[in-house]
């Protein structure tokens, strides 16, 4: 099974597409463009699908403020990242 960084790149290190693009915005908000969805939503941890497995942002007061197909925003007090693999 690959890692969520062998799925990144493809042969000869080349992109695949389409690629989620994660932005943060200081310490209280995040734009997630790309998503697959919300696989898990609480005010502490928010799991969000992606092209590469799963996103998991946690942090205090986490709320998604706005969400459509090409991307959501997650407000709150954002304590850490990280990735899963699927």
């Amino acid at each position: 099974m690959k890692t969520w960084m062998e799925r990144l790149t493809g042969p000869e290190g080349s992109a695949l597409k389409p690629r989620t693009l994660v932005e943060i915005y200081g310490m209280d908000r995040v734009l997630v463009e790309q998503h697959r969805g919300i696989v898990g939503y609480g005010t502490e941890c928010i799991r969000i699908g992606t092209s590469y497995g799963f996103l998991v942002v946690e942090g205090v007061g986490l709320r998604l403020c706005c969400m459509s197909r090409a991307q959501l925003v997650i407000r709150g007090k954002i304590l850490s990242l990280r990735m899963e693999e699927a």
